[in-house]
């Protein structure tokens, strides 16, 4: 992290203006409002990624061993697994959701989707997803936004070669986003986000993207600053070694490190000296002196483009908690119980050794023999052998964790005890993960979806020409290509990603609707069977399993597809019919050929020519 720590201001050496300051000000005090919570952030990555004790502050401690047992990134893991699996971002994980009658065609939905997917595997999206489920899980919050990219190289010919253009989800860093704690939601909070950028980023992102209204002449001033700096005498540059830059070490590095350190501000920003308010404001502030750019966020939706979720909301404070914070005690326990333990096997192993009278010196040997006077002692210190508890402490702690995390019971493969049917199973699993449901759902609800409505809504604002997208057939399974353009993928309504946010719903409704309807349940009886709609139960299931675009449903589908076949069936036994009554005047040979081509356009349509003939089809 970068930190300008003044001891007298910046802005009357670097010409900073006063709008700069302002918002320097408040991101420091946003900053030092959240101290508490970055300290917790900093013990708790000390312990997931230990490999020893001598890595946290449990080094303090006088064990001789310094094992730690990695439960705490156990569990990062195993939670990070199955929130991947229960979001299930891979198929038909979007749906279209029309806002009028209008825009509830399914060839507008598909498009809508296909774009979506296509821009998000395009832009590798779900890895970013995945590591905003790591910040969930090692933050307590996470923090993604979208932005719009013209990625391309340029030859030694000075051709350009487009890589990827379009949306795609940012991932930022919780530590570098600061906003107003007690603000009434993220969204309403405004934000800080601090970024570095080589000064190479800074003059192409000035020439590449216009729409930043970066100002140049402030940037040319940034680099005189620059050389003005390495003009100076020494006395000159002693005045300002008060300068403590975090990360850099001092001024001078910063300035020789080639870098920039950006301070993005998102919200409505009040000027007291002009008295005017300008609302949805995105300002860059860089050197934490000048202000480069001032514009309206360009966002049809009238707000920030970051959205943010917390993994365990505290009252009245926007920094949440994540699902490792209560366990870093718990880790600590865990590898006190566990270096103990091997502390008092070496004991057992190297006892300490008690003597008493006069012994003469001896070496600790197999078969060493002491000499002593009558009143000499030698013997051993072992220590009690109620040590050996320890295993048990510790697999009851590892187990209390794995429930305060809310780890699905049987993520890791572990069955309770006793016989169970399949329907005990699943519903045992289903309220056992429930916590694991309640949070998955969460996240995509509050970030996932808002954040893909959002690459939605800036494909179509920035498109200014044609783009492919490609999709799925239903019938072949095969990929199709459409070209499109900003008209096919305007509409008004929202997309909705449906996989974790119906994963246990979906697996419960199924299981009772089987066992209901399955041999032994009171569906199987004809009496109560009869009352059910068949069509009613089909949609259902189609919808459940998640089929809507791959037509497995069709109204009275069967009928037509038995006539379709009969159809078939029929024109086959016609044609074998007429094969074998019409005299052809060939040799037995040609007739066995002949009867043998038949035999495999049968074979072809599905028909065993000789069971046709068994049921009077043809003559034998």
């Amino acid at each position: 992290m970068v930190i300008l720590r003044r001891a007298i201001d910046f802005s009357d050496y670097a010409g900073g203006d006063k709008g700069a300051t302002t918002i320097v000000n408040q991101y420091t005090r946003w900053r030092d409002a959240r101290k508490g919570w970055e300290s917790q952030r900093a013990e708790l990555r000390e312990y997931v990624y230990q490999t020893d004790t001598t890595m946290t502050r449990a080094a303090k401690l006088p064990w001789m061993n310094t094992t730690t047992r990695p439960k705490l990134c156990q569990i990062r893991d195993n939670l990070h697994a199955n929130y991947i699996s229960a979001l299930s971002l891979g198929g038909n994980f979007l749906h279209w959701e029309a806002g009028v009658e209008d825009d509830a065609e399914e060839s507008k939905a598909r498009l809508m989707t296909a774009y979506v997917k296509t821009k998000m595997e395009d832009s590798n999206a779900f890895d970013t997803i995945s590591q905003l489920l790591y910040d969930y899980i090692d933050f307590g919050i996470s923090i993604a936004g979208v932005e719009y990219v013209n990625l391309y190289n340029v030859d030694a010919e000075g051709e350009k070669t487009v890589i990827y253009s379009g949306p795609r989800i940012v991932r930022y860093n919780p530590m570098d986003v600061v906003f107003d704690l007690t603000a009434s939601s993220f969204d309403a909070a405004p934000k800080i986000t601090r970024s570095v950028v080589t000064l190479g980023d800074l003059k192409r992102i000035e020439r590449d993207y216009p729409e930043y209204q970066y100002d140049s002449a402030i940037i040319a001033k940034m680099l005189e600053n620059r050389q003005n700096f390495h003009a100076l005498t020494d006395k000159e540059q002693a005045r300002i070694k008060s300068f403590a830059i975090e990360g850099f070490g001092s001024l001078s590095e910063y300035y020789n490190s080639g870098c920039v350190e950006l301070l993005t501000f998102e919200g409505d920003f009040y000027d007291q000296e002009t008295g005017v308010l300008t609302e949805n404001a995105v300002i860059v502030v860089a050197d934490r002196a000048h202000v480069i750019s001032t514009r309206t966020n360009p966002s049809w939706l009238g707000k920030s483009n970051k959205r943010g979720v917390v993994w365990r909301p505290r009252p009245d404070n926007l920094l949440g908690m994540g699902p490792l914070d209560n366990l870093v005690g718990l880790q600590y326990r865990i590898d006190h119980l566990e270096n103990l333990k091997a502390d008092a096997f070496d004991q057992v192993v190297y006892p300490i050794v008690k003597e008493k009278g006069l012994v003469q010196d001896w070496e600790y040997a197999p078969g060493e023999r002491i000499k002593m006077g009558n009143e000499g002692e030698v013997s051993y210190l072992i220590p009690d052998t109620t040590f050996l508890n320890a295993d048990t402490q510790i697999a009851i702690l590892e187990n209390t964790m794995e429930e305060m995390a809310g780890a699905p019971k049987t993520a890791m493969g572990i069955r309770t005890p006793g016989e169970k049917t399949a329907y005990e199973v699943q519903s045992l699993e289903n309220a056992a993960g429930r916590i694991f449901q309640v949070k998955i759902t969460q996240f995509e609800r509050g970030l996932i979806e808002p954040v893909i409505n959002l690459l939605l809504e800036s494909g179509r604002r920035n498109m200014d020409n044609r783009t492919i997208v490609r999709d799925t057939s239903d019938a072949t399974g095969a990929q199709i290509y459409t070209d499109i353009n900003k008209d096919d993928i305007v509409a008004t309504g929202r997309l909705r990603p449906v996989g974790a946010r119906h994963f246990a719903e979906r697996a419960k409704l199924v299981q009772e609707m089987s066992a209901f309807f399955g041999p032994g349940g009171l569906g199987a009886d004809p009496g109560v069977r009869s009352h059910f709609s068949g069509k009613a139960i089909g949609k259902l299931f189609n919808r459940l399993l998640n089929l809507d675009y791959y037509s497995l449903y069709a109204e009275n589908i069967q009928v037509t597809e038995s006539l379709e076949t009969e159809s078939m069936k029929m024109e086959a036994q016609n044609q074998l019919q007429k094969t074998q009554m019409t005299d052809t005047g060939l040799d037995g040979e040609a007739q066995g050929l002949t009867d043998e081509l038949a035999a495999e356009q049968l074979a072809g349509a599905g028909i065993d020519p000789a069971m046709l003939a068994s049921m009077g089809g043809a003559p034998q």
